[in-house]
């Protein structure tokens, strides 16, 4: 039995996954002039047709920071830097699937300027098989139905302080 096996992982599909071990997920609140950044979730995932944050599952010997600011990346072509750390939420869903998530917040790293100051970025849709939309939202209208995390975020009365 390898290392690995012993103390409990598992190099299993994610269909066995789910029913053996909680995965760990790093959700990123990110945030530009008092709104956050939202996607709605599409295809054969769980939580099709709710909407998210961006990010992703942390990989093995990542910092949560990185998985942050990696997935932001990968999924919007956004360039950010966590600035907190929020809480995190233990989510079962109706599917077996096992979830602990851990938040973050996060500010955009602006580049472009133009004669009358800083052009905000647009998020684009680099995984649109994953993801019908990226939406910018205040804090009070993000649209639902919520991811169970967010749902499970929002129950806790949370409300990250760069936000209005």
């Amino acid at each position: 039995m390898s290392a690995g096996t012993a103390a409990g992982y598992s190099e299993a599909s994610d269909a066995d996954a789910r029913v053996q071990w909680p995965r760990v997920g790093v959700a990123v609140i990110v945030c530009l002039e008092g709104r956050v950044l939202v996607g709605q979730r599409i295809g054969p995932a769980h939580g099709s047709g709710t909407w998210q944050f961006p990010g992703g599952h942390l990989e093995p010997f990542e910092s949560v920071e990185s998985c942050a600011e990696r997935e932001v990346r990968e999924e919007t072509g956004l360039a950010v830097k966590v600035v907190a750390q929020g809480p995190y939420v233990n989510a079962i869903f109706d599917d077996d699937r096992h979830y602990v998530t851990l938040f973050v917040v996060a500010e955009v790293l602006v580049a472009e300027a133009d004669a009358t100051g800083v052009v905000p970025p647009e998020a684009e849709l680099r995984e649109p098989d994953k993801c019908a939309e990226w939406r910018w939202c205040a804090w009070d209208a993000i649209p639902t139905p919520h991811f169970l995390p967010i749902t499970q975020l929002r129950a806790l009365g949370y409300r990250p302080t760069l936000l209005p």
